[in-house]
């Protein structure tokens, strides 16, 4: 489903603690609108894909090293200096939102079905190394397949992620 305006929700069981409850990836027109919904959620004014079960910001460096031909584990993925901007820092309550990189909201865009599935199965496996697996492989595709579908309606919107 596509809409010009509306949220897709994409479920997975309850995550333990060390993943997000709730992730919301939306467009906005800049880093202070973006901002302005860790305390008020995106809802129904920004363009979103909802989501659960994994953690975005691990998600956004795997995607970004699929993209560029590499395969980041262990130290090498914590020190790659791929982590996303944050907006909106992490507080008390767990919030925080951040800009998906440029770079990879053009790679998203631009891939087909083929290199969807492909960069589905390479998070999965990355999500298993991490023993954050809580994701079907149908859900992992979902969600790829539904943050590329934003990517593509994006135009001169930003790309950002809020998660709690």
């Amino acid at each position: 489903m596509s809409h010009a305006i509306g949220v897709l929700t994409v479920v997975a069981p309850v995550p333990p603690c060390r993943v997000a409850a709730e992730i919301t990836f939306f467009l906005a027109p800049d880093d202070a609108t973006a901002a302005g919904t860790r305390s008020s959620r995106p809802g129904r004014t920004l363009t979103g894909v909802n989501c659960t079960g994994f953690d975005p910001d691990d998600a956004v460096v795997d995607w970004t090293a699929f993209f560029a031909g590499r395969v980041l584990r262990g130290a090498e993925r914590r020190d790659s200096g791929k982590w996303p901007h944050y907006v909106a820092e992490f507080l008390n309550d767990g919030v925080g939102v951040f800009v998906v990189s440029a770079e990879l909201v053009t790679a998203l865009a631009a891939a087909g079905p083929d290199e969807l599935h492909r960069l589905a199965s390479y998070w999965g496996e990355r999500l298993i190394e991490q023993n954050e697996h809580e994701l079907t492989a149908a859900e992992q595709r979902a969600v790829v397949e539904d943050v590329a579908r934003l990517a593509r309606s994006a135009g001169d919107l930003g790309l950002y992620c809020r998660q709690w």
